[in-house]
């Protein structure tokens, strides 16, 4: 069996790298929600909704990542282990990465509202930055499949030495 301590290092880099981002995307909802209770900028509620429901989705995410992390820290030193684990991570990974695509798309529609250039310069580096981290998980997401796992939801595994 082949030293599963550098995947187990690969898999905690990841995670920590997402928790980083996944943190400063629930920094930005906060951000905007402040700045939307300012009532500077009339917004439909539908998107304040659309807001809160996906903090409260990078909050659920930020606890899988940390039983991830936990799991890859404590868990056991095996390939059947290692390939549930890449194939979790990944799982994950996708869910993040279809939140930050809704973030992505709210801000566009918050773009579009007539609001002070203050505003807009936030929004502006806001969708930056999301952008960025949507390109960071979508290069570990295809780092991982690249290694033969894939997702659940395509209902095929492949059985790789690591």
């Amino acid at each position: 069996m082949a030293n599963q301590i550098p995947v187990m290092n690969y898999i905690l880099h990841i995670v920590n790298d997402t928790c980083y981002w996944v943190n400063i995307s629930i920094e930005h909802l906060v951000i905007l929600n402040e700045l939307l209770k300012e009532k500077e900028v009339d917004v439909d509620h539908m998107v304040i909704d659309e807001l809160n429901s996906i903090y409260i989705s990078m909050e659920q995410s930020i606890k899988k990542l940390d039983d991830i992390e936990q799991k890859a820290r404590y868990g056991e030193d095996h390939v059947e282990f290692i390939m549930n684990l890449c194939l979790s991570t990944l799982n994950v990974l996708q869910q993040i990465s279809g939140i930050q695509v809704q973030l992505i798309q709210v801000l566009g529609k918050l773009e579009k509202l007539k609001i002070k250039s203050l505003y807009l310069l936030m929004l502006s580096h806001i969708t930056l930055e999301e952008r960025y981290s949507l390109e960071l998980l979508s290069s570990n997401i295809n780092t991982i499949t690249g290694l033969g796992f894939y997702p659940a939801l395509t209902g095929s595994k492949t059985s790789v030495s690591i």
